[in-house]
């Protein structure tokens, strides 16, 4: 019902509002209705509206002018002439007339006011200024509806500036020039009309202060409301004034009206801040002055270079200094060359820190002088996170010290003729070494020690060196000075100066000496030089055979002379037959120089020809350069030497020849010849190729020519063969790489060959292959020998035809029989052993005996041994695949002979044999037991099947006299035993036990035994006796008897103690 009439109320007002202003005004023209006052009233009842501003009160009071009353006065106001200005909520253009009190006005006479009153809101988007609204009055006169249209004028102000008053501004904690890190502190007052919500500052210029933080922010501040902002990480120039400095700070704020209209306004703030002089303060004391060099102390000497003077500070305030900077002003004969030290890290309260001055001191610095120096020092103090500099100057004494007792002494402790040994000086000698030894004997090291000597008896050929580039303290140098010696006085005066630099403590001081000595000269008593012929030969002892080409012949000579030797030239005059490089006649050339008492070799190339063995004589001739001083004397001697030339037709033997598969007989193919050469007497043998011509039979295996080339192989033969598988030794040759042709062979080695031979129809017994082995012989020359191999064909075993009794056929357990050999090779066979084993695991046949011996089997014989097989009823053979096994069937037995072959190798050959195992069946009663009384027996046992098949339905019958008994057993496998029991209702001493079975084919058969029955006695009852307690029992009755006392003694105690402790009053 509600609805129904808020519906019909809005359909009316709508209808009346276009009727309204749709309809033409009737009557007069005249103004009924006169605005007296309009009132704008925002939210917060304040006489601004500003964009943005909500339910901001517009009242419109108007005067009635007519004197005929009005009805249904209604204002209609009209805002869509101007965007962004609507009705509040629960607010709309109409409003029925009121009268002042606030009651309807129903009928309005004159000079009655009434009054209008609208909610709207103002959007954001309206900018401000004034803004004309028309109001239509509608009302009803004389029965006639009228109305009038009145401009109302609306004004929506600016937002309120932000006004914001500085109240104080200071820098924190430090407001000194070259302050670091320090914070500009500002206090500032909202003095405008709206709140501040949120402002953030930017600091935009502070004449030139280097700002790291120049942004701040504050929160809400009311109006009238102070509060601070702080920029940080302010630095301060050091050359700053000490004045106020303007700061420009840019200002953007969010505010909010009094009636709630946020808005974001900016604005600019200059702020002065002062810059304050830092107080005064002497904080730095002197502690002391230290000379440094090279980090240990030193004096401060003239020419000094690099010293470091150190000086110590004291901190005097009980707060730290953080940072220091020093300069240094020093005397004029002083250079600075560098400021260091501990002071960049400042000094802890009362601590210390130094100062390294690096100078440089003149050479012509006055010593006598004292001089000052002054310390420069800024220093920063950090305050609360914030530093700033101070500044304090600091005086210092310099001590410069004199030089002459530092100056180390440098004495000739040794003069002497010769290097590095004494050596004598004669009056004609040249080029004579002086050797000159000096020591420091000061306590510091000298440099560029530089030694000169001069003697008018001396003619100079090297008289100045530099001795050593330092010298140190007790340590000494070497000069070594050379002059021709051209007096016969048995003393020559030498004047000996040196020259040296003192470089300790930096300084650079020039320091000159000079010596007075006199040297010996003394008479040569010899002047030959004498050469000793220590050995002559071919190099390395080499051997040398007729026919060789470019050998190396060598002399060693001796140097006996006091003087070396140089520019030697020997000749070697050679006999008939050899030769040098196509001349009779060899020369060497050694240049020298060969010391005194040294040894020297000349090596001559020679080529002997075709010439008889043995040696020969040859005459060598020394032309030499004796260095005796300058340009030295020719000496010229001459000697016989000898030249070995050795026989080289027993330079290589032939050890053995033997075949590598043992022996070797007729027609047989791929044998492997091993044939081995001793190297006796060649020396670096290489290259070795060994070439046979093979006799009648024998052909090469490789190309079937009777022409064998072979090479040395990488493997050596093995000592014993016997010890060793012959097949993996055959493997290890077959698979060896031949011989490096840079293999060198010495004296005493061994050259093995190889070659694979095809053996025709040859006789028994040694075969001689003749050829010749060439080789490379330690000189490079290409040089062959003759050889006669001798090869020995002794035959061999083959094939060994092992033949058993076909007749045999195992149909019991133990069946003997003959095993046969027959030898089809070309040599006997000795010292055989022949094992006959079967194959599987469970075996069904085992020979016996297993091993036989025989003495030997000649070619083409036979050999027979008896042998018994017994069979295994355990034994068996499982199919493959199956899960069944077979115990009879064709067994096959292995046959391994073993033997040692016409050559004593040890050789095995393996052969089988197949015999064949009937399924027989063959039971045993084991283990027989009868006895009975005289109404009945029981006779028991066991059957054991010993045969190769299952007996099937297997029964057992006990018969006495006509009685019968029987037992059903089952079927017994081969090697199975199964017991038995048979009881029957008769007794007799002797009975017939019968067991009838069924073989494979299902044919029966039986098995009886005569048995004899152990008659028993029957025994009379008799009465048990009761049997008294032993001894142990009744202890062990007394002891629990004891114990269970004991045991209710003390459970009845404690329940007693407690009942009289739960019975007392607490």
């Amino acid at each position: 019902m509600r609805k129904c009439l808020t519906l019909i109320l809005v359909f009316t007002l709508t209808l009346q509002y276009q009727l309204v202003f749709m309809n033409p005004t009737y009557g007069e023209s005249d103004e009924d209705f006169h605005i007296v006052y309009v009132n704008v009233k925002s939210s917060a009842d304040t006489a601004e509206v500003y964009p943005g501003s909500r339910r901001v009160n517009l009242k419109i009071d108007a005067v009635y002018q007519n004197v005929t009353p009005a009805k249904d006065v209604v204002g209609w106001l009209n805002t869509t002439v101007v965007p962004g200005i609507g009705f509040s909520s629960g607010s709309g253009s109409c409003s029925p007339a009121r009268l002042l009190n606030g009651s309807f006005a129903e009928n309005v006479s004159l000079n009655t006011y009434v009054t209008f009153e609208y909610l709207l809101d103002i959007s954001e988007a309206v900018a401000p200024g004034s803004y004309n609204l028309t109001l239509k009055i509608a009302y009803s006169k004389n029965g006639f509806s009228w109305g009038e249209f009145k401009n109302i004028t609306l004004i929506v102000w600016d937002y309120p500036p932000i006004s914001l008053r500085v109240v104080d501004a200071y820098f924190s904690p430090s407001s000194y020039p070259g302050s670091v890190d320090t914070n500009l502190y500002i206090i500032l007052e909202n003095s405008g009309d709206s709140t501040i919500t949120s402002a953030y500052f930017n600091l935009t210029d502070l004449d030139k202060f280097i700002v790291k933080n120049p942004r701040a922010s504050t929160g809400l501040a009311n109006k009238g409301d102070r509060f601070t902002i702080a920029f940080t990480g302010i630095t301060i120039p050091p050359d700053a004034n000490i004045t106020t400095y303007n700061a420009t700070i840019n200002a953007d704020c969010s505010a909010r009206t009094e009636d709630g209209v946020v808005y974001n306004k900016t604005t600019t703030l200059t702020v002065p801040v002062k810059v304050e002089a830092p107080p005064p303060e002497q904080p730095i004391m002197l502690a002391a002055v230290n000379t440094l060099y090279n980090g240990e102390a030193a004096p401060l000497l003239p020419s000094a270079r690099g010293v470091v003077l150190r000086i110590y500070l004291i901190n005097r305030l009980p707060e730290a200094i953080n940072a220091m900077n020093v300069s240094a002003t020093l005397p004029g004969e002083i250079t600075l060359r560098a400021v260091s030290g501990t002071y960049i890290n400042g000094m802890a309260s009362g601590g210390t820190c130094f100062v390294d001055l690096t100078v440089d001191v003149d050479p012509k610095t006055d010593w006598s002088k004292r001089y000052n120096g002054t310390l420069k020092i800024t220093y920063f103090k950090i305050i609360s996170g914030a530093s700033f500099p101070m500044n304090q100057n600091v005086s210092f004494p310099i001590n410069v010290e004199s030089h002459h007792s530092h100056v180390p002494e440098l004495a000739l402790v040794e003069a002497y003729w010769g290097y590095p040994d004494p050596t004598p000086a004669y009056s004609i000698s040249r080029y004579m070494p002086l050797t000159l030894r000096f020591t420091n004997i000061g306590r510091y090291p000298v440099w560029g020690v530089i030694v000169n000597a001069s003697s008018t008896e001396l003619k100079p050929i090297k008289d100045s060196e530099a001795c050593a580039p330092s010298v140190a303290s007790g340590g000494s140098c070497t000069a070594v000075l050379y002059f021709d010696i051209n007096t016969t006085a048995p003393t020559v005066p030498v004047n000996v100066h040196t020259n040296y630099l003192f470089m300790e403590f930096g300084t650079h001081i020039k320091v000159s000496r000079s010596f007075m000595d006199v040297l010996p000269v003394e008479s040569y008593p010899a002047s030959e030089s004498i050469l000793s012929l220590l050995s002559a030969g071919w190099q390395n002892g080499w051997n040398v055979f007729p026919n060789t080409s470019n050998a190396t012949y060598q002399v060693t000579l001796a140097n006996r002379a006091p003087h070396s030797l140089a520019g030697v030239n020997l000749k070697l005059k050679l006999p008939n037959g050899i030769t040098s490089k196509g001349q009779s006649e060899a020369t060497a050339y050694i240049e020298g120089p060969i010391r005194s008492l040294a040894t020297f070799t000349a090596s001559f190339t020679i080529s002997v020809g075709n010439v008889s063995t043995g040696g020969c004589k040859a005459n060598l001739t020394v032309d030499c350069i004796l260095l005796s001083g300058g340009p030295g004397v020719g000496r010229v001697e001459e000697f016989t030497v000898h030249i070995p030339i050795n026989n080289d037709d027993l330079a290589l033997e032939v050890l053995e020849a033997r075949w590598y598969e043992g022996t070797v007989g007729p027609y047989t193919y791929g044998a492997h010849l091993i044939i081995m050469v001793r190297n006796v007497y060649v020396d670096g043998l290489r290259g070795a190729v060994l070439e046979l011509e093979l006799p009648k039979g024998f052909r090469n295996a490789v190309d079937n020519s009777s022409r064998i080339i072979a090479m040395p192989l990488s493997v050596q033969l093995p000592q014993q063969l016997e010890a060793v598988n012959l097949a993996e030794v055959l493997n290890a040759f077959l698979s060896a790489q031949y011989a490096s042709p840079a293999q060198v062979y010495s004296r005493g080695d061994i050259l093995t060959f190889m070659a694979s031979l095809n053996i025709f129809d040859v006789e028994i017994g040694n075969h001689m292959f003749n050829g010749q082995l060439s080789y490379i012989d330690a000189w490079g020359g290409n040089r062959q020998i003759a050889l006669t191999v001798p090869v020995a064909v002794l035959g061999k075993a083959g094939y060994i035809e092992v033949v058993i009794d076909p007749r045999i056929s195992v149909r019991s357990r133990y069946v003997n029989t003959t095993l046969t050999l027959v030898n089809h090779g070309s040599t006997p066979m000795y010292d055989a052993y022949v094992v006959v084993s079967p194959y599987q695991t469970n075996p069904i046949l085992i020979a016996s005996p297993a091993i036989n011996h025989i003495e030997r089997i000649s070619p083409g014989g036979t050999c027979t041994i008896p042998l018994t097989l017994a069979y295994n009823p355990l034994g068996f053979y499982a199919q493959t695949g199956a899960a069944s096994y077979i115990t009879h069937g064709p067994v096959p037995l292995m046959v391994s002979i073993f033997y040692r072959d016409a050559g004593g190798y040890y050789r095995a050959f393996n052969n089988s044999v197949t015999v064949v195992v009937e399924p027989f069946i063959e039971l045993a009663i084991r283990s027989v037991k009868a006895a009975g009384t005289n109404v009945s027996s029981t006779v028991t046992g066991t059957l054991i099947n010993y045969g190769s098949s299952t007996a099937y339905r297997v029964e057992v019958e006990l018969k006495i006299g006509d009685t019968v008994a029987s037992e059903n057993v089952g079927d017994i496998g081969p090697g199975e035993e199964v017991a038995f029991r048979v009881d029957i209702g008769n007794y007799n001493e002797t009975a017939v036990l019968t067991v009838r079975y069924y073989n494979i084919f299902n044919e029966a058969d039986t098995k009886e035994m005569s048995i004899t029955i152990t008659k028993r006695e029957e025994a009379a009852p008799t009465t048990a006796k009761e049997e008294g307690w032993p001894i142990e029992r009744w202890i062990i009755t007394a002891g629990v008897m004891v114990f269970l006392a004991v045991a209710a003694l003390l459970i009845y105690r404690m329940t007693k103690k407690t009942r009289i402790v739960g019975s007392t009053p607490p």
